[in-house]
């Protein structure tokens, strides 16, 4: 089943990866035209976007369960990604592992630096409409760097 839930109706989209290309099918009915994938091949394989017409883009970012922590750098990079996807490929399907960490963390920016919603409203509109939202502290410490600049 495709995990799939609104953060901006037609731009982006959060959800988690997955690993049959069938659900590619059900983007497109979506009318996703890009997907931003944060995870490595391990959690998240390559599939055939192309051929369903679906730009794909994987920037990976560590989690819980890397031995690296959040870069303000590394979530830069994911921002200016997810930024040229949604202005030139939208609607976009971001994605992370399990919508936990990683995807709703740079959700969070997007919702901060392009919405212009504040850091409390934007957690709250998060965790309604993505229930597992739960970025580590480390992570909310190189967001709020990044959102102060």
């Amino acid at each position: 089943m495709l995990y799939f839930e609104w953060v901006a109706i037609n731009q982006l989209a959060i959800g988690r990866a997955f690993k049959e290309e069938k659900y590619i099918k059900i983007l497109q009915e979506k009318k996703i035209k890009s997907v931003l994938c944060l995870c490595d091949e391990n959690e998240s394989p390559n599939l055939d976007y192309a051929s369903h017409n679906i730009l794909f883009k994987r920037i990976i970012l560590p989690d819980h369960k890397s031995s690296e922590s959040l870069k303000l750098e590394s979530l830069e990079k994911a921002f200016e990604t997810l930024q040229y996807l949604v202005k030139n490929h939208p609607a976009v399907y971001l994605h992370c592992f399990a919508a936990v960490e990683r995807g709703p963390l740079l959700c969070l920016a997007y919702l901060i630096k392009e919405k212009q919603i504040n850091f409390n409203d934007a957690i709250a509109y998060m965790m309604q409409i993505n229930k597992t939202t739960n970025p580590m502290s480390s992570q909310i410490k190189v967001l709020k760097e990044f959102c102060s600049i």
